[in-house]
């Protein structure tokens, strides 16, 4: 009895030893960070409109991430959809060279257009970074906003 409560007790022993020497390797197969961009869908301003007179298109985009990070380069297009090829109408960078804590929200609201018309018009955005983590260069891809939307803002 005693030599099979003895293998027992080792066979126990020897399986906690094996799994915890594989949970620094599956650790490692995890992401480091958790890190996104969010675009939101292209709209007519209210606060343009009500500061400066005038209609325009507008996009905005937020970054998070769930580390800190610093020299963040948020960039934000506003694009038209055209016949046979899209239009750029504005980029605006966000530039934060500080430390921006852990799962701080950043975003960018800088990017609008001037309507000059009300002709029916279709628009989406797009967004990107670059950002400093760990003391590596991070980038991420681009991302777009969910909808193409139809306003009615001729440019």
């Amino acid at each position: 009895m005693a030599a099979k409560s003895k293998r027992a007790y080792l066979v126990f022993i020897l399986t906690v030893i094996l799994i915890s020497n594989s949970l620094p390797a599956l650790a490692e197969n995890q992401p480091k960070t958790q890190c996104n961009i969010r675009v939101d869908n292209v709209h007519l301003s209210k606060s343009i409109r009500a500061k400066k007179g005038f209609d325009a298109v507008k996009v905005s985009a937020r970054s998070k991430c769930n580390v800190k990070m610093s020299n963040l380069l948020l960039t934000v297009e506003l694009r038209k959809v055209g016949l046979f090829r899209n239009h750029l109408l504005r980029v605006r960078t966000l530039e934060i060279r500080e430390v921006i804590p852990a799962n701080f929200s950043v975003t960018n609201k800088s990017t609008w257009f001037k309507c000059k018309d009300t002709q029916s018009s279709r628009y989406f955005g797009v967004a990107y970074a670059r950002a400093l983590i760990s003391e590596k260069r991070v980038f991420t891809p681009r991302v777009y906003s969910e909808k193409i939307a139809i306003l009615p803002c001729g440019t």
